[in-house]
């Protein structure tokens, strides 16, 4: 009943003139709602009443249900396909897609021993054939799960060799992008093999601060506490671009062997 619901919601976005909504409530079980085309243009001047409104739509509820009802008495399940398919004729013909298909359409799917993957078939041909009655360009197709596999191998091929640091960063979000298009349990995979590819995330850049203090630890202690304060250091300079480590590491030496400055290099 939820994709029914979903697939007529789909639909009633889609079609052209579907703005009137009647709630229907049949058989004793959940209330439906149920997109219908709208009224013919009112002349200037007025509004309609409440009661007008309300009367509309019970109209268009009775018109829907005894379509449904029809369509279910007339039909037998090896039937289903054919008249599905005259639906969509139905359609074609009155040059626009109305929920009163949609409707008899996922009824007949529900009542006749569809299943689900007929019913999401039947309401992605009707929001297609909607598409091109009102002359929009074709969605463009999703690719299948194992064209998707197929660019990701390729993608972490060139992972695997590429060592510009800008193209690489391209390639991951491609690779990204398709694994978007898997579903959970896949995409949980091979974003496992991205992490593998790429390694964990670089350090951020050290704080000028932080530099500073561990500089000042080597230079106030003695001993194994200097030798630790030095390794401290060391391991904040590391995350420097290779100019600035290296001019750290020589203001280390110098502060070691006694003819340090103060003063920290110029970046």
């Amino acid at each position: 009943m939820l994709l029914k619901l979903a697939g007529l919601a789909t639909v009633a976005m889609l079609v052209v003139l579907v703005t009137v909504v009647v709630v229907r409530e049949r058989r004793g079980g959940p209330t439906e709602t149920v997109a219908t085309e709208r009224e013919a243009e009112r002349p200037l001047g007025g509004e309609r009443s409440g009661a007008a409104a309300g009367d509309q739509g019970r109209a268009i509820r009775r018109r829907v249900e005894a379509a449904v009802d029809r369509a279910v008495a007339t039909t037998t399940a090896d039937a289903l396909p054919s008249r599905l398919e005259e639906l969509l004729a139905r359609a074609r013909a009155q040059g626009r897609v109305t929920a009163l298909e949609a409707e008899v359409g996922s009824e007949l799917i529900e009542r006749l021993g569809g299943d689900l993957r007929m019913e999401m078939a039947f309401n992605e041909r009707l929001n297609q054939l909607a598409r091109e009655l009102r002359h929009e360009p074709p969605v463009e197709e999703r690719p299948t799960a194992e064209q998707t596999m197929a660019r990701l191998e390729t993608l972490a091929g060139r992972l695997a060799t590429e060592k510009d640091a800008v193209e690489r960063q391209a390639l991951v979000q491609q690779y990204q992008g398709a694994a978007d298009l898997l579903d959970p349990g896949a995409q949980a995979k091979v974003l496992t093999r991205l992490n593998e590819l790429v390694g964990p995330p670089p350090a951020p850049r050290p704080r000028a601060g932080d530099i500073a203090e561990r500089f000042a630890a080597v230079g106030a202690t003695t001993g194994a506490q200097r030798e630790a304060a030095i390794q401290a250091f060391l391991d904040v300079v590391e995350r420097l671009p290779p100019e600035e480590e290296i001019a750290q590491r020589r203001r280390l030496d110098a502060l070691v062997s006694g003819t340090a400055t103060s003063r920290p290099p110029s970046p």
